[in-house]
C-alpha cells in the first residue's frame, strides 16, 4: 500500500513537473494577457490622439469651431475698417509655424467666409506667408491689388513675387523695384527686371546707395536705360 501511494506521487510530481508553469497557478498568470492587451489599445489609442495630423482629420467633420477660432473670430468683429480687420488677421497668426497658420485661416475661412479680403491677400504678401496667399488664390475670388507684388518685393519675398506673377493678373507698379532696392534684395530685383514690364525710377538708384546697398547699385548701373517710360524721368 506504501509502494503504491510513493508511486502515485511521484507519478503526480512528474506529470505536474511537465505542465507549463502558467496552468498550475491560473489566478496569478491568466491576467497577464489580459492587461497586455489593454496596454497596447491604449497605446494605439494615444498614438493617434498625439499626432496632430490625424486628431485634425477626425474633428475636421465635427460641428462648431475650436476655441482658438472662436477668439479671433470675436476680436476680428471688434476692428473697424477692412485694413484694421486684415491687420489683426495677419499679426495674429503664428510667424513661425506655416502648417498652423495655414490651418488657422482655413478655418478662419470655414467658419466665416467674410474674414477673407483683398487688402488681407494684400497684407499676407506683404507679410511672406506664401501658403496663405495660395490658399486665397485658391478660396478667395476678388484676388488681391498690385500692391501685393510691391509690398512682397519691399520685403524680400522672392516666393510670393514669384507665385504672383505666375498665377495672378493684377501686376504690380515701379514701386515693386524702387522698395526692392531700397531693401538691398538683389534676386528680387533682377527677377522683377527680368520677367516684369513695369520697369523701375531713379529713385531705385537712390534708395539703394543711401542704404548702402552696393551690389544693387551695380547692377541697376548695369541696367539703368530700363527705366519706366510712364514717368520719363531721365538719369541725371
Amino acid at each position: 500500500m506504501g509502494a503504491c501511494t510513493s508511486i502515485e506521487d511521484d507519478d503526480v510530481r512528474t506529470s505536474t513537473s511537465s505542465v507549463p508553469a502558467w496552468m498550475t497557478e491560473p489566478w496569478r498568470y491568466h491576467r497577464l494577457p489580459r492587461q497586455t492587451s489593454t496596454f497596447r489599445k491604449t497605446h494605439k489609442v494615444l498614438s493617434v490622439l498625439l499626432n496632430v495630423d490625424l486628431l485634425r482629420q477626425m474633428t475636421v467633420f465635427q460641428p462648431g469651431m475650436c476655441r482658438m477660432v472662436r477668439y479671433l473670430l470675436c476680436r476680428w468683429q471688434r476692428q473697424t475698417g477692412p485694413y484694421a480687420k486684415a491687420h489683426f488677421i495677419v499679426y495674429a497668426l503664428p510667424s513661425d509655424h506655416p502648417v498652423d497658420r495655414l490651418y488657422l485661416v482655413s478655418e478662419l475661412h470655414h467658419a466665416h467666409p467674410l474674414v477673407l479680403s483683398r487688402t488681407l491677400m494684400d497684407l499676407f504678401a506683404k507679410a511672406g506667408y506664401v501658403e496663405c496667399v495660395q490658399f486665397m488664390h485658391d478660396h478667395f475670388r476678388h484676388g488681391c491689388t498690385r500692391n501685393a507684388m510691391d509690398l512682397a518685393a519691399a520685403g524680400g519675398h522672392l516666393d510670393v513675387v514669384t507665385f504672383l506673377h505666375t498665377h495672378r493678373f493684377e501686376g504690380c507698379s515701379t514701386d515693386a523695384i524702387d522698395f526692392a532696392a531700397a531693401g538691398g534684395h538683389l534676386e528680387v530685383v533682377a527677377f522683377l527686371h527680368t520677367h516684369r514690364p513695369e520697369g523701375f525710377t531713379r529713385h531705385a538708384l537712390h534708395f539703394a546707395a543711401a542704404h548702402g546697398h552696393v551690389d544693387v547699385v551695380a547692377y541697376l548701373q548695369t541696367h539703368r536705360n530700363f527705366v519706366s517710360k510712364a514717368k520719363r524721368w531721365r538719369w541725371s
